[in-house]
């Protein structure tokens, strides 16, 4: 964790005009859950986890826009093409990756997420929980870059959730 760049891509991410989340399989899960923690922080957030999404998402993307990738492989074609064509339009990728992927060499943050896991034969698992927990700290590290403003923002969803429960009964 110490090696990976927690600091630059939170700074990015801090400064962020919006972040896309992109992944496909057990990965797009995975962006999906990351979408519904970024968002807190006041960020618009979006998720793509079909190619055709994937690759409409990056051709509209520019400076200020933060895409992050999530795949195990780091092979997927329609993956690695949507990251290229962002970059060239300037927003700033992320990779949560395999280090020695294609995906891994599109990016300019990269966070080597190295698990052994057979996804021909299992569902993921371990590189699941494994992205997971890299994003959940960069989503933290995000926070503090932010500072009070983040934490604000952070205090009114809980508010509205505590709210909500109250109306409820739930």
């Amino acid at each position: 964790l110490e090696r990976m760049p927690f600091d630059a891509a939170a700074a990015d991410i801090a400064g962020a005009r919006q972040i896309v989340f992109m992944g496909m399989g057990a990965s797009g899960l995975v962006a999906e859950d990351a979408k519904h923690k970024f968002f807190r922080l006041g960020i618009p957030c979006t998720v793509a986890m079909d190619p055709q999404t994937i690759l409409q998402h990056a051709s509209v993307t520019q400076a200020r826009d933060v895409v992050v990738a999530i795949s195990h492989t780091g092979r997927w074609p329609d993956l690695i093409e949507a990251m290229k064509t962002a970059s060239s339009q300037g927003a700033k990728c992320i990779a949560v990756t395999t280090p020695d992927s294609p995906l891994a060499e599109t990016v300019s943050h990269l966070f080597a997420c190295t698990t052994r896991e057979d996804t021909s034969a299992y569902t993921p698992m371990t590189s699941r929980l494994t992205q997971l927990a890299i994003l959940d700290a960069l989503q933290i590290a995000a926070a503090l870059a932010m500072g009070p403003d983040a934490e604000a923002k952070l205090r009114v969803t809980k508010e509205a959730l505590t709210n909500y429960r109250s109306r409820w009964g739930t």
